[in-house]
Formats: structure tokens, C-alpha cells, sequence
């Protein structure tokens, strides 16, 4: 599991890690070019000043010895960013892609987010175990109205809604484990609970407890609640051992609210927010994303 430390450092710099071989690619390319120029430039000097030592000759001839190299290199990798195979073949792109192939899509998913007044807060985490970061996004206005929380993933070169609710409303809530699992809640004549993991782009239910509201009350004035646990009937034990099980093997669990990524962890059957992680503006976003027009 990752450490609890602010999302905003955590996951960006994981992310951007990941594009390590990019950067170097192009770190090579601007020493290849400065290495050429002062290969000219070497060259230049020695036709109209002749006093230069024996030693300079060979640390010239060693830096041109190693601009082939460096050429190479940056060679070779503008090839793999290009889609081409070895062999002449082309490589499609999801035969290709990496967790760069999904930045174009969640750029645009951002922007139209951002025009539409649904999110303004957005960050990029991993759920599952592969090198795509799934999004989140949140309205930091919470509104009760309509959907605020969200978590977007990138399958089969296309954006993917995994979860949506109405955060804050009849109980309504969305988290997620480090360890692969989405959590979401919602309250209407009862509490709902479901546990999903995400797998090849989608969400497959693990648990769903409910506990309805009869609308009836005992002997003693409390109200009687029916309970079931993945479809079936279960008395209240049953219900509240399913959600105990479960939430300890995946706790701790981050809820995505208005006002941060909240860190919750769950304790001798007692949820406490341990944290507050910061969400990523939408510039801040849009410039992780790579995003040309971003400053």
C-alpha cells in the first residue's frame, strides 16, 4: 500500500516519473545537437590558428567518437514514440500504449468538466495495477443537485465513467483503496454499500450490503430494518460482518469530497479521517496532462 502522504506530491510525482524515458530521449537530443556545434566550431579554429595542442586534438576526437552514440539513442527512441515497428510493420496504438495515451482524452474530459461547471479539482491516482492513472474529479461547490464526484479510467483508447454519485447527498459517497477497490454509498429508506474492483475497464462487484428501511418499528419504538447481503437475506450480523471484513482487508479508503481527498481509515469498527490529501486545479491538471496551451 502507498504511504498517506498529500496525493498532490504522491501521485503526480509517480506519474511523472513514469515519463522518465521521454525526458532523457530529449535531453540527449539537445547534447547531441550542442556536441555537433562545438565539433564545427573546433574545426573552424584549427584552419586559422595552428597552435592547437595535441591534447585538445584527442578530446575533440573523443567527443566526436561519442556523438554517434548519443545519436543513436535519441534515434531509437524517436522510433518507439513514432508507433513503428522494427520490422516495418506499423504497431497500433493500443498495442502501444502506455499511460501517455490516455493524457490527450483527460485533457479533453478536463476542459469540457471545466465549461460545463461539473468538476473543477481533478487528480490523477492508481487504483488498480496497471500503468494507467485513473482521474478524478470533484466540484469543490459540492453541489446537492446533480453528480459531483467522479473517477474516469482510459480502456481500449477511450474514456471510461467507472463511478458517479451525488456526494453528500441522502448519504451519497465515492472512495476508493489503494489496493484495487471502489467504494459507493448511497442512503434512500436504508443504507446501501457496494464494493467493486476494477478490472479491464470496468467495475465487478465484490459486495453489495444494503439495509432497508421497513418503515416499522419493534416492541420497544425502533425502527425495523431489513438486511441482505449480495441479493440474499441476512440478519443484521451478517450485514454488518460482510462490510467489516471487507473494509478492514482494504481500509485505508479515500473519499472524494468537495473539500479534498479525504483519508479514511477504518478501526475496531469505527470509520476516522486520518487526512486531508489537496486535489490538482484544472491548470495544474491540464499542465501534468501535457497540455500545449497550458502555462
Amino acid at each position: 500500500m502507498a504511504k498517506v502522504v498529500p496525493a498532490k506530491r504522491e501521485e503526480n510525482e509517480m506519474y511523472l516519473k513514469k515519463n522518465t524515458k521521454r525526458v532523457t530521449a530529449a535531453i540527449l537530443s539537445v547534447m547531441l545537437g550542442l556536441t555537433l556545434a562545438a565539433c564545427g566550431s573546433g574545426s573552424d579554429t584549427a584552419a586559422v590558428d595552428n597552435t592547437q595542442t595535441e591534447a585538445e586534438n584527442k578530446d575533440a576526437a573523443a567527443v566526436e567518437s561519442e556523438a554517434p552514440a548519443k545519436e543513436d539513442v535519441a534515434t531509437e527512441q524517436a522510433s518507439e514514440d513514432s508507433g513503428s515497428a522494427d520490422d516495418g510493420s506499423e504497431t497500433t496504438r493500443s498495442e502501444m500504449m502506455t499511460e501517455d495515451a490516455c493524457d490527450p482524452v483527460y485533457r479533453d474530459q478536463v476542459k469540457e468538466m471545466v465549461s460545463s461547471g461539473t468538476a473543477d479539482q481533478f487528480m490523477l491516482v492508481y487504483i488498480d495495477d496497471d500503468e494507467i492513472p485513473e482521474l478524478l474529479a470533484s466540484n469543490s461547490e459540492g453541489p446537492l443537485d446533480k453528480e459531483n464526484a467522479f473517477i474516469y479510467t482510459f480502456y481500449n483508447d477511450e474514456l471510461v465513467l467507472l463511478a458517479s454519485v451525488i456526494s453528500g447527498a441522502d448519504g451519497g459517497s465515492l472512495s476508493y483503496s489503494e489496493n484495487n477497490m471502489i467504494r459507493q454509498t448511497g442512503s434512500v429508506a436504508g443504507m446501501s454499500d457496494v464494493y467493486s474492483k476494477l478490472a479491464d475497464g470496468k467495475l465487478e462487484e465484490e459486495l453489495r450490503a444494503e439495509m432497508i428501511d421497513t418503515l416499522k418499528t419493534d416492541s420497544e419504538g425502533e425502527e425495523v430494518y431489513k438486511y441482505s447481503v449480495n441479493g440474499k437475506d441476512a440478519t443484521e450480523k451478517e450485514y454488518n460482518d460482510s462490510i467489516d471484513g471487507l473494509v478492514k482487508e482494504y481500509t485505508p479508503f479515500i473519499s472524494i469530497d468537495y473539500d479534498g481527498l479525504n483519508v479514511i481509515t477504518y478501526k475496531d469498527g469505527a470509520y476516522e479521517q486520518t487526512q486531508t490529501r489537496p486535489y490538482c486545479s484544472a491548470e495544474e491538471m491540464l499542465v501534468l496532462l501535457g497540455d500545449p496551451d497550458a502555462e
